[in-house]
């Protein structure tokens, strides 16, 4: 998932997962809060979304299914992910 500036800005408390993301490094979620993703990306502000929440949302489908679930959102650019 792109980072952007405004997920800087997010209530820790109402967006602990994606508060967790830096232009800087990348975050790793466990099994236990990739089903919290969804519910963070559904409560996102309008200028927050876009097509980056769908493909996010796609991922935590795939992770979901995977074995084990562990998604890894990397820093810096990602072919595909542009």
């Amino acid at each position: 998932m792109e980072w952007t500036a405004g997920f800087a800005d997010l209530d820790p408390a109402r967006f602990p997962m994606l508060w967790a993301l830096t232009p800087y490094g990348d975050a790793v979620f466990d099994q236990r809060q990739v089903p919290l993703l969804p519910a963070e990306l559904d409560r996102l502000p309008a200028d927050l979304g876009g097509d980056r929440v769908g493909r996010a949302r796609e991922l935590c489908q795939v992770v979901e299914r995977a074995a084990p679930p562990k998604p890894i959102f990397s820093g810096g650019r990602q072919p595909g992910f542009d």
